[in-house]
């Protein structure tokens, strides 16, 4: 279930991971829905990418090329010569159906030949499966949005756990390691003593954090096309920036005015101003959980 706390333990985890290819989407999301975290369920791939996958899978070292035709690849030989390279058509592939439930098709080699069956079953094991870079973001999201944890580093990969939700994040990783269909993966969740060095680390984040947020809230603002709906949404956001400062503010024991201080520039900004105006200030977003 999601966890409800509104404070924060002193102290944490440095969380990171190894990621297999590969992982069963059924499995992870149900156990996704069964711990109340259905919004971060991935979404299933696109027909496209999973023929693609599927004709480089049974071509392991052939360049596989779109084709003008929908869900279309090539196959193409590539012959590596001293003055002009040679390539060779080799087959093309379609799937047909909307989700390609109608089978893959070639229309040089036939649907009857084995390289149209091999094609077939890799394009029906990957549609069971989820990417590495997916799960990547089904963690970072539960990291940030859930535990309201953050990324050490601007470029990701490196992220810090609230102790409060350690056990929590401990249990996600071990189901998502098991659900891995092809490779292997280990979620690593290393937990540290809340030192200066500690605070240090994880104040750096939440300001890389927030000013990035706010950057791209800006690039939004500064197109001057924003509707009602989509300056709601970013008011709440600014709500949300500013409740995370404050708690990560409140645990580390160290002023972050700057950040408030940046945050007021965008509620000061006249197209939000406006919109606050005619706000009912005592409906607040939900307080963010840690």
């Amino acid at each position: 279930m999601p966890l409800a706390t509104n404070t924060m333990r002193v102290g944490g985890a440095v969380a990171f991971w190894k990621l297999a290819p590969r992982t069963h989407r059924e499995t992870v999301s149900q156990h996704l829905k069964s711990w109340g975290y259905e919004k971060h369920i991935p979404s299933e791939r696109g027909t496209k990418a999973l023929l693609k996958e599927a004709v480089s899978e049974v071509y392991p070292g052939m360049l596989v090329r779109p084709l003008r035709a929908t869900n279309s690849f090539e196959v193409i030989k590539e012959e590596i010569h001293d003055e002009e390279n040679e390539y060779k058509h080799v087959a093309a592939f379609s799937v047909q159906g909307e989700q390609g439930d109608e089978g893959v098709t070639s229309p040089d080699l036939g649907n009857a030949s084995s390289a149209v069956t091999q094609v077939q079953e890799a394009f029906e094991h990957a549609k069971e499966d989820i990417t590495g870079p997916q799960v990547a973001a089904l963690l970072t999201g539960l990291i940030e949005m859930e535990f309201k944890g953050l990324s050490l580093r601007p470029t990701g990969g490196l992220y810090w756990v609230p102790g409060d939700c350690l056990e929590e994040f401990r249990r996600i990783g071990k189901a998502i390691e098991d659900c891995a269909s092809k490779g292997e993966t280990q979620v690593f969740s290393l937990e540290t003593k809340f030192d200066q060095n500690a605070v240090k680390a994880v104040l750096a984040g939440v300001n890389d954090e927030v000013q990035r947020e706010l950057a791209l809230i800006k690039d939004d603002l500064d197109t001057g096309t924003l509707g009602k709906r989509a300056l709601t949404k970013r008011i709440a956001h600014l709500r949300e920036l500013r409740a995370k400062t404050t708690q990560y503010e409140t645990s580390c024991g160290e002023s972050m005015e700057k950040l408030h201080e940046a945050i007021k520039q965008f509620e000061d900004h006249e197209s939000i101003a406006a919109l606050l105006a005619g706000v009912d200030h005592t409906v607040t977003p939900p307080a963010p959980t840690i």
